[in-house]
């Protein structure tokens, strides 16, 4: 049993927001007078790829966008004017292509499937036999 609870928690990391949700990491919210920031794309494949590309040239993590445990956005930030455009050049291989996202939703929809086999067979089983008391 634990390991289907395992499938089906894997099964909900991907989904949506609720309809309620608002996006607190923003440029507009964390950028503060007098700085330059920016955001980096970054996924499960490389999690620390905007850190390695940016922290070395000074700049600073101030949040993580988004809701999805496979593909996020983060906010980093420096003191003074920068070309933050040609800081930001993160190696492309660090963020999903759509094929990639494709590939999750497909993953998701054979976990769904070989749940919902897996609870048929456990519905078609033979009965346990009555437990005898012995005295």
């Amino acid at each position: 049993m634990p390991f289907l609870l395992a499938l089906l928690s894997a099964a909900h990391a991907d989904l949506p927001p609720p309809p309620d949700y608002v996006e607190t990491c923003t440029l507009t919210n964390v950028q503060k007078p007098g700085e330059s920031c920016g955001v980096c794309s970054a996924g499960f494949m490389e999690p620390d790829i905007c850190k390695e590309t940016l922290a070395p040239q000074g700049y600073a993590y101030r949040c993580t966008a988004g809701t999805s445990p496979s593909v996020w956005t983060e906010i980093w930030c420096k003191a003074g004017e920068h070309n933050v455009e040609e800081d930001f050049q993160v190696p492309p291989q660090a963020v999903a292509t759509p094929h990639a996202r494709q590939g999750c939703r497909r993953s998701a929809a054979a976990l769904l499937l070989v749940v919902m086999v897996s609870l048929t067979w456990l519905g078609r089983r033979p009965p346990l036999p009555p437990l005898r008391h012995v005295a």
